[in-house]
């Protein structure tokens, strides 16, 4: 988690599509933007894509960073 005050929390994705889909918008409107992944070992690899991604924007560009 990132405790830098000026990050924020903005979304989190599940699967690596719901990922490039959040960060493409954020890279689109020009928004900084930094990846957390809590949980980093799969012992397991399975068909289904359910890696969590912590997506973080710096607090002043959340209102630019609304996504579809």
């Amino acid at each position: 988690m990132y405790l830098n005050r000026k990050w924020k929390l903005f979304y989190t994705a599940f699967g690596q599509e719901n990922y490039f889909k959040v960060v493409s918008e954020l890279k689109a409107k020009g928004v900084n933007y930094k990846v957390e992944i809590p949980s980093r070992i799969n012992f397991y690899r399975s068909f289904n894509d359910n890696t969590q991604y912590d997506i973080y924007v710096k607090k002043d560009e959340v209102h630019r960073a609304s996504i579809k």
